[in-house]
């Protein structure tokens, strides 16, 4: 069935398009005109003016028909043929920890080893007077598939302790030193995962490469941030400010497992900082206490999620971490990793997880599944298949994020028992992870399946968009363009994997607004402009349907507007 149908089934508006009633109280506070407004209605219908009143729309359609709502107190923003649409939804966004840490980690982003290298010793000068140098982003791809090694750490900094997370945050790079205080040893093992300290092949030492949950020997000996003394003023004034300037009014936050996090958002909400966005919490379904069951569990979030529930922020949905990453090889695949009988981890025992994802979707919790690997994505769709057979609902909007490698026989799935795809459109490119790095841990085969997004689409599936910032950029714009044109944002490569892979503009718009306010359980309330629903809205520069795709990413973001009112303004 074609991509359209579910929009048409899923986000017909309980109002009618283009009707709007007058009396004593209907005359517009705001009126918009002469604009290209797309609707992202079921019907993908264009307007040329738009009508507000107490932040809600009350008429969208023809000039004409708007002028009729306007008095002498209306205000009117006159956007001369300028672009408008919904504003976006960013379902999986990392937004209050990265501006938490925006001085806490160095950033050593760079393409080459040489590059890394540079930047790491700006950074060693920068924290000269740190007991503790530490940093992010260090590309995995420049260290191929040995991964990083201590010695060029070593070599740089060798009377410190000094940990890098990569990109992606599930592992870090420590230099000796740092071993030596962790006491990291040839025998150290984590836990049942013997390749999570990576061990050299020949001298079974250390390489200083440490995986997933293992860097917490590493991390738990370092000092530690007490974001509990942060400027919430500051703070948040900073996180409304990246997401306004970026056209974002709603987000899910997937926690990083500090509840500290959802305090502040909760004090924040109380005194009334969160005026420009809303957003939901991934509570954090801990895996770490192997002493607490299952309902000591469950009730510990239900009681977190009454506890820290206010008007702008929702608690109702539940983080699960499946599996890890490709580049480590810790991603669950149902084939082996190239030359290796490895076939990465699952995070949880297939049973137990059917249990978990059953207690918590009675319990009336959304799940929030990171699962990258096939062997890990199926795992997560046989629990909610479990949920929903023992519960007789399919109520939950279960999004499993990432998705980078569905085996094809459950991408169907995904719209049968109702979860949401949500997805990263901005990972697919064409650069050399993809055709270096990936080619030598799984293989040519399997790298021309990943991020299968048509493959959801033209199944029915829905689809939601997240950044996973700060780990990728958070701009909406860099991430619809590389939805449609599967390349790096200014590529002058040729190459794309899997081009039948790619995303229309139509389908990319729908998942960074209907299909995320779908998974925010807002449908009915925004992420179209439709009579009675919230004016969340951006103003563009170019209308995006006649701009080149190569160079969406250089459309100017000029205004944003939330709930009627204007929370960002570039010009």
């Amino acid at each position: 069935m074609k991509a359209n149908f579910i929009f048409i089934v899923l986000f017909i508006s309980y109002t009618t398009y283009g009707q709007g009633k007058r009396n004593a109280e209907s005359y517009a506070d705001l009126l918009i005109v002469n604009a290209e407004i797309y609707t992202v209605d079921a019907a993908k219908t264009w307007a040329e003016a738009m009508a507000i009143k107490n932040g809600r729309i009350i008429y969208v359609g023809s000039l004409k028909e708007a002028n009729k709502l306007k008095n002498k107190t209306t205000k009117i923003l006159d956007c001369e043929g300028k672009f408008i649409m919904p504003a976006f939804y960013d379902m999986h966004c990392h937004i209050l920890q990265a501006v938490l840490d925006e001085g806490r980690f160095w950033k050593i982003q760079s393409n080459t080893i040489e590059g890394t290298i540079k930047k790491i010793q700006e950074g060693l000068v920068a924290q000269k007077n740190s007991l503790w140098i530490t940093g992010a982003g260090y590309f995995p791809e420049i260290f191929g598939e040995d991964g990083p090694n201590k010695s060029i750490l070593d070599s740089i900094i060798p009377d410190k302790p000094a940990f890098f997370y990569d990109i992606g945050f599930h592992n870090i790079w420590v230099n000796s030193k740092a071993l030596q205080l962790a006491d990291i040893k040839k025998e150290t093992v984590y836990k049942d995962h013997e390749d999570w300290i990576v061990k050299d092949k020949n001298t079974g030492e250390p390489t200083g490469w440490i995986k997933e949950d293992a860097r917490e020997l590493v991390t738990q000996i370092t000092p530690k941030a007490n974001y509990l003394e942060a400027d919430v003023e500051y703070t948040f004034t900073r996180v409304s400010s990246l997401l306004a300037e970026n056209g974002i009014v709603s987000v899910q936050d997937p926690s990083s497992f500090d509840i500290t996090l959802l305090k502040l958002y909760h004090d924040a909400d109380s005194i009334g900082l969160l005026t420009s966005f809303n957003l939901s919490f991934g509570l954090p379904y801990l895996i770490k206490n192997d002493n607490l069951s299952l309902d000591d569990r469950l009730s510990g979030l239900i009681t977190l999620s009454k506890r820290y529930q206010s008007k702008n922020v929702k608690t109702n949905t539940v983080k699960l971490f499946i599996d890890g990453t490709l580049e480590s090889k810790t991603a669950a695949v149902s084939e082996p990793y190239l030359n290796s009988a490895e076939r990465g981890s699952l995070l949880y025992d297939s049973l137990q997880l059917k249990y978990i994802i059953q207690k918590l979707d009675s319990a009336g919790f959304q799940l929030h599944f990171h699962a990258i690997g096939d062997r890990a994505i199926r795992a997560s769709l046989d629990g909610i298949e479990y949920a929903i057979q023992v519960n007789s609902n399919n109520l939950r909007r279960h999004q499993i994020t990432h998705v980078n490698l569905p085996l094809p026989v459950d991408i169907p799935r995904f719209k049968k028992l109702g979860v949401i795809a949500n997805m990263q459109f901005w990972w697919m490119d064409n650069s050399n992870y993809y055709t270096e790095l990936l080619p030598s841990i799984i293989g040519e085969k399997r790298v021309h399946q990943l991020h299968p997004f048509k493959s959801f689409v033209n199944e029915g599936s829905l689809l939601s968009a997240g950044s996973d910032f700060p780990v990728t950029p958070i701009s909406p714009l860099e991430a619809i363009q590389k939805a449609i044109t599967r390349k790096d944002i200014d590529s002058k490569d040729e190459l794309i994997f899997e081009k039948k892979e790619s995303l229309d503009l139509q389908e990319t718009l729908a998942a960074f607004t209907i299909g995320g306010a779908y998974a925010q359980f807002m449908e009915k309330e925004a992420g179209s402009l439709e009579i009675g629903k919230w004016a969340d809205f951006i103003v563009l520069d170019k209308n995006l349907f006649v701009v080149e795709p190569m160079d969406i990413h250089k459309t100017k973001l000029l205004k944003t507007f939330y709930r009627g009112n204007l929370v960002y303004n570039k010009e």
